[in-house]
């Protein structure tokens, strides 16, 4: 069965179909055949638009100008913008995943095997690994960096190290943070430290006696590790470090920006930062905590209660792990959340501060429903079975969470809506001067203007009323048998 319901882009709109939000006309060319959860296929070529949906959301084909979406549902998706040379692949996500821009390809497998090419910037290079057995990276304002564990390899930039090398771990490893240079046999037990100055030096036998001095710079020493430390840090600059550890008896931190001691760690502590401007008790940590000053004040007595705030963002707990409720602030917009058992319920609102208006609304309640309101259009549907758990990936979005809603509604200020039960099994559509809907394959009915049509088993026996005058079909033959002019309405009296 085939219709063309006019100026039905609002309500292409609400359904997620790749059309501008910001378009004003109305389509006149829409073409639409629905056999519900079966199938559905709708363009519009004032838009240049096409969908195909098979087997309720199994099979998807959307195209909108230079963009275009397949999927087989969980198998596969592939998004693609020809002009901006961007495509996106998943393969049963998360287990394979293929991007590509203008500048960039990767794809990764699990997320432990990654490879990714960068062109036409500053960073220009490539980069593979297989974590964390092999890690590759070549780039051009760097060194190449290789390693395959545990026979050897060299890297930068990682853990915290400018420089790694190492071959046969845990027999030769060398580090290199700065000038400084350590140098470890049969990593933990034994090392070396050597600097860029010769009276740089020191060395370790863990966990029994570790020393390491640089003269003005830093001198550290460690015994029967981890109970006895004492270090001095820092020594060179306006901020000189002293630590001093007995632990876990006594931990002492002193500074000129800032103060810690820790008795009985990490049960009994006081921090005074005197840069940020707070101090901060623990007795006994995490249960009681209090803290004063501009950066960070308030306090915690868990498991009952805690109000918190760092920076202008707040964090409350009531009878923890429970209820968590934040409130963060950013330069244009603040962000209210609200979780109920980590996962369990999770509610999101954000909000621009001038002018004050909604810009972001986000509910989920696991496994039963989800809810969220965008850019002016609110949806509703149900089930919710992974989105609490990963409320912000966009892969099981796209992949996962069609097979599960069976039903869905969208709705925007306006008065426009639509509604999906049993991935199209029952569907309606309403804006001001249209509606539609049908029970597949039972009923059928929609009106718009001055059209009004219904139709029982998809044209067994069929009604349709307009200008031309009323019309009753029989056994899906296209042509109607008159049934006298269309009716004029009562005069008003």
């Amino acid at each position: 069965m085939k219709f063309v319901l006019c100026k039905l882009l609002p309500v292409l709109i609400l359904s997620g179909f790749l059309l501008p939000a910001g378009l004003s006309a109305y389509s006149d060319d829409t073409t639409q055949y629905t056999l519900g959860p079966i199938g559905e296929y709708r363009s519009s070529g004032s838009v240049d638009y096409t969908s195909l949906h098979l087997l309720g959301p199994i099979v998807k084909y959307e195209s909108k100008a230079d963009e275009y979406d397949v999927a087989l549902r969980p198998l596969f998706y592939h998004s693609a913008a020809t002009d901006r040379e961007a495509c996106l692949t998943d393969v049963l996500f998360p287990v394979f995943q293929y991007k590509r821009d203008e500048n960039t390809r990767s794809f990764n497998i699990f997320r432990l095997i990654n490879f990714e090419t960068e062109r036409g910037s500053d960073n220009n290079g490539s980069s593979f690994s297989i974590f964390p057995l092999v890690l590759y990276r070549k780039a051009e304002s760097r060194p190449t960096a290789l390693s395959i564990f545990p026979f050897g390899g060299k890297l930068y930039d990682r853990f915290g190290r400018d420089e790694i090398s190492y071959a046969l771990w845990p027999l030769y490893i060398t580090t290199q943070k700065r000038q400084t240079r350590v140098k470890n046999y049969l990593w933990p037990f034994f090392a070396t430290i050597s600097g860029d100055r010769p009276d740089e030096k020191g060395y370790k036998i863990w966990p029994l006696f570790g020393h390491a001095e640089k003269p003005g710079v830093y001198r550290k020493t460690f015994l029967l590790w981890p109970f006895w430390f004492n270090y001095d840090e820092r020594m060179d600059t306006a901020d000189p470090v002293s630590k001093r550890y007995f632990f876990p008896f006594y931990l002492y931190r002193e500074s000129p920006n800032l103060s810690r001691r820790t008795v009985l760690w990490p049960f009994f502590s006081y921090l005074d930062d005197r840069v940020k401007g707070y101090t901060e008790w623990n007795y006994p940590w995490p249960f009681w905590q209090k803290a004063v000053g501009d950066f960070k004040h308030g306090w915690k007595f868990l498991p009952f209660a805690s109000d918190m705030t760092r920076n202008d963002n707040r964090t409350r707990w009531f009878l923890w792990p429970l209820v968590k409720y934040e409130n963060q602030r950013y330069d244009e917009m603040t962000r209210r959340k609200l979780k109920i058992f980590f996962f369990l319920y999770r509610d999101l609102k954000e909000t621009y501060i001038e002018p004050e208006r909604e810009r972001y609304r986000r509910t989920l309640l696991w496994p039963l429903f989800g809810y969220q309101k965008k850019k002016g259009v609110s949806h509703f549907y149900t089930l919710a079975l992974i989105e609490p758990l990963a409320p912000d990936s966009e892969g099981v979005e796209r992949n996962w969470s069609p097979l599960w809603r069976i039903y869905q509604k969208k709705w925007d200020d306006n008065g426009n809506s639509v509604t999906s039960l049993l991935w199209n099994l029952y569907w309606s559509e309403f804006r001001n001067d249209a509606a539609a809907w049908e029970l597949f394959p039972l009923f059928s009915w929609r009106q718009e203007e001055d059209q009004k049509k219904w139709s029982f088993l998809k044209g067994l026996i069929g009604y349709e009323s307009d200008a031309e005058g009323q019309r009753l079909k029989l056994f899906y033959i296209p042509w109607g048998i008159p049934l006298g002019n269309k009716e004029q309405p009562l005069p008003a009296e």
